[in-house]
């Protein structure tokens, strides 16, 4: 991010994206939250005061798949981490993307990962154990395993597997993630699938 330049993370939640960002939110950058859900927004100026990041964090709640209150070419970078799969329809989702377009300055960059048709969440938590092998301790090793992955697994990624099966969010193809956005106008850097296979990512640039 340049000096004067915004990060939009596109459906923030409580804005855990924020731990990854706070050495860059520190020296330069500047980070907007959107969230159509007012409790994750609730979470995020708490989130930011233990980050030390008041100055750099804003919060504003809107609908994702309406046009966005931000001016042509007003960011730097845009994170969408599992948000636009909520939408079920194409066109819907095409509309986001090019909100993104939209509102990206030239050579800004997209970030969107979403859940593939195979999505497995009980995948997802073996692979999430087995990427803690050597790199934490045991008794924190024991604790994800019982306490904290368990939470996650069903109070969170059954529902979204519930969710995609039923047909109400969009679980995507291979490679269909990547056509959307390149439709859209973007040049992709990367695209491949993450999470075990129950993910995809992509990233896309604005010329």
């Amino acid at each position: 991010m340049s000096d004067d330049g915004w990060l939009l993370d596109a459906g923030c939640g409580s804005g855990l994206l924020l731990s990854f960002l706070a050495d860059r939110l520190t020296k330069d950058g500047r980070y907007l939250g959107m969230d159509i859900l007012p409790a994750g927004l609730a979470s995020l100026k708490p989130r930011a005061n233990r980050l030390n990041l008041n100055g750099s964090v804003s919060g504003v709640q809107t609908d994702l798949s309406k046009d966005l209150p931000l001016a042509d070419a007003s960011v730097s970078c845009v994170a969408a981490h599992f948000s636009v799969y909520t939408l079920p329809e194409e066109k819907d989702r095409r509309q986001v993307y090019q909100e993104f377009w939209r509102v990206l300055k030239p050579r800004g960059l997209l970030v969107t990962a979403n859940p593939t048709h195979f999505y497995n969440a009980e995948k997802i938590i073996r692979k999430s154990l087995e990427s803690l092998n050597g790199k934490v301790s045991h008794p924190q090793r024991w604790f994800k395993k019982y306490v904290v992955y368990p939470l996650t697994l069903h109070l969170g990624l059954k529902h979204i597997e519930g969710q995609l099966k039923s047909g109400r969010w969009h679980g995507y193809r291979p490679e269909e993630l990547h056509d959307e956005v390149a439709q859209v106008g973007f040049v992709i850097e990367r695209s491949e699938t993450v999470y075990g296979g129950s993910g995809c990512l992509v990233v896309g640039r604005k010329p």
